[in-house]
């Protein structure tokens, strides 16, 4: 059985405060988004001090416990940090003297943060866009992210206009986005005894190969399993800014098969046709086939468990049931993992075929 630990820290100075005594909790990963963490914990804490830090806090207090970005929570797993985030709420009921917490992971904390001064970047390493972005809004408030971003050798123009505070989160998911972009994440891990937390991206998009194979006969117990062509097109079109021209991306091979489908993707903070063209490349590879999705859950005490995978990684699925054969190579997509009291884990994994990327 894992060893789990929910720490709790202070977002302003990066000071762990303690260890949170909950009972059952959750937690999720999304491909290039936040995640988010869930807990049950009484509302009447130990006051034995649950860590040895050099500055402690015996007793979780509301002081130190506040659900506006001030509170940092950490999952930490056999010594490892696997996940991380910011707390954002709670819900109390005071007969049972017990409390639901809940938190969002770093990623999500600059969809609160907006770009209100123009800023521009030219023929620039498209990480380093992204790096950009995040380090000029720390600059004002930091919540402690530091760049591990790498290289992918492509270099784009952005522009971003004060006037329609774009959401940092948002544009760093439509790099993510464009043809040739990259995948990202915030990453936590231990450093001599401090928490680090980095912006880290892949690239290429394809994903990382492994040797995990999930099949239906051994150590899956769950599989289910949805296919939509509603986002199949043969014309992909992408807009931006008012008065910038449309910019499109056919598929003449794929029209000689279906009638014409045509898709269109609004970009209101964009202004470059290439960065466009990139929009609508990326949008009618997306749609050159049916995506399908489908959630595994791995059966009690099989691999492969947390810290074995990590979102965007290509897995082997092995299943036939009838007349439908799902055998392939897909994405993982997230994942979410259940701790309940007894400390028994549920790990589930989101698949998507490559062509949802």
């Amino acid at each position: 059985m894992a060893d789990y630990r929910i720490l709790y820290a202070d977002t302003a100075t990066g000071t762990l405060l303690g260890e949170l005594p909950v009972s059952s909790f959750s937690f999720s990963e999304g491909l290039n988004g936040a995640g988010s963490f869930s807990a049950s914990m009484p509302l009447v804490t130990s006051t034995e001090a649950t860590l040895s830090l050099s500055v402690g806090r015996p007793e979780l207090t509301a002081a130190n416990f506040q659900p506006d970005g001030r509170t940092q929570i950490f999952v930490e797993r056999d010594g490892s940090l696997v996940w991380g985030g910011m707390l954002w709420g709670f819900t109390a009921d005071m007969g049972k003297q017990t409390a639901k917490i809940s938190a969002t992971g770093f990623l999500g904390y600059f969809m609160r943060r907006l770009i209100v001064a123009d800023a521009t970047y030219a023929a620039t390493e498209q990480t380093a866009i992204a790096w950009g972005l995040i380090n000029t809004a720390q600059a004002a408030s930091s919540i402690g992210v530091v760049d591990g971003s790498t290289a992918t050798g492509t270099v784009r123009d952005r522009a971003y206009e004060g006037v329609y505070a774009t959401p940092v989160g948002e544009a760093l998911q439509n790099l993510t986005r464009l043809n040739g972009g990259f995948d990202m994440r915030i990453r936590s891990y231990w450093s001599g005894g401090s928490i680090v937390k980095s912006f880290e991206t892949s690239f290429p998009q394809s994903g990382r190969t492994t040797a995990i194979v999930l099949d239906l006969a051994s150590n899956l117990s769950k599989l289910s399993l949805t296919e939509k062509g509603t986002e199949v097109n043969t014309l992909a079109y992408a807009s931006g800014q008012p008065g910038v021209a449309l910019q499109s991306t056919a598929n003449a091979t794929l029209e000689l098969s279906v009638p014409r489908l045509e898709a269109i993707e609004a970009h209101t903070s964009v202004s470059e046709t290439a960065a466009l063209l990139a929009h609508s490349a990326r949008l009618s590879q997306r749609g050159s086939t049916a995506v399908r999705t489908m959630r595994a859950e791995v059966a009690p005490g099989y691999a492969p468990g947390v810290g074995g995978f990590v979102t965007g990684d290509v897995v082997a699925v092995r299943a036939v049931v009838g007349w439908l054969d799902v055998s392939g190579n897909y994405r993982v997509s997230g994942y979410s993992v259940g701790v309940d009291d007894a400390g028994t884990e549920k790990v589930q994994l989101d698949l998507a075929t490559s062509g949802a990327f």
